[in-house]
């Protein structure tokens, strides 16, 4: 019982002290990171979260085209599925869904409703695209 006891508590406080140079040094890291969108954060709009998603997807994504990353057998499907969600959040952020009827050259008003239901349907199909992948993919993306 004793030496259970011991075991745990080695594994609990002295194992982790190995670690914890480095773990202040990635938390610092993460820190400066993500320091302008945690700062801009707010709670009433849905475009917070997804510039917080965003930013974590870019990282993820340059992480896995680095050296640092272990190479594994299916990392060229999460790195397309990671480039293909990054996209569709920029597309959101940017407001593209809207912009782009007012960016195009032969725009009438005669089409205007028919138009905006065209970007209104491409949008929810992007969303629905976005909601798939991170359901099939969230898993694997993380170590």
């Amino acid at each position: 019982m004793k030496n259970n006891k011991l075991i745990l508590w080695y594994y609990w406080y002295i194992k982790p002290i190995k670690y914890w140079p480095n773990n202040v040094i990635q938390g610092i890291s993460n820190l400066i990171y993500y320091f302008g969108v945690i700062w801009k954060q707010r709670d009433f709009d849905h475009g917070y979260i997804e510039d917080l998603l965003l930013k974590k997807f870019k990282r993820q994504y340059n992480h896995y085209l680095s050296e640092k990353c272990m190479q594994y057998i299916d990392i060229e499907k999460d790195i397309q599925s990671l480039k293909i969600c990054i996209d569709i959040l920029e597309r959101r952020r940017s407001d593209w869904y809207c912009s782009s009827w007012f960016d195009h050259p032969q725009r009438d008003t005669e089409n205007l409703e028919e138009r905006q239901l065209i970007l209104k349907t491409i949008e929810n199909r992007d969303w629905s695209i976005f909601c798939k992948i991170l359901d099939k993919y969230f898993n694997s993306w993380w170590d």
